[in-house]
């Protein structure tokens, strides 16, 4: 089964090991499993880091080397939304 994993359960993963999140990571990316995040997931998570947890970047770095072995990792293309879509009726 192909699994998307939420950039919160990777956030908390990250954080703390012995976490219900990082017990859901290790089931997502386990066989029969195949763990899939996107792009978006990678990006967001350094932006987090660097503003939030600067002394942790290690930790993320490390944790993303060896989880993207066993992740795919899917592109989400960037569709500009034209202005007039932009607007909503209230």
């Amino acid at each position: 089964m192909r699994i998307f994993i939420d950039t919160n359960i990777l956030f908390l993963s990250i954080l703390n090991p012995n976490s219900t999140p990082y017990k859901a990571y290790f089931k997502a990316v386990t066989l029969p499993n195949k763990g899939i995040i996107s792009d978006q997931n990678i990006t967001e998570l350094r932006r987090v880091f660097n503003r939030k947890f600067p002394s942790k970047l290690q930790r993320l770095e490390s944790f993303l080397a060896v989880a993207l072995l066993s992740l795919e990792v899917v592109h989400v293309p960037q569709t500009p939304i034209s202005d007039e879509s932009k607007i909503r009726d209230i």
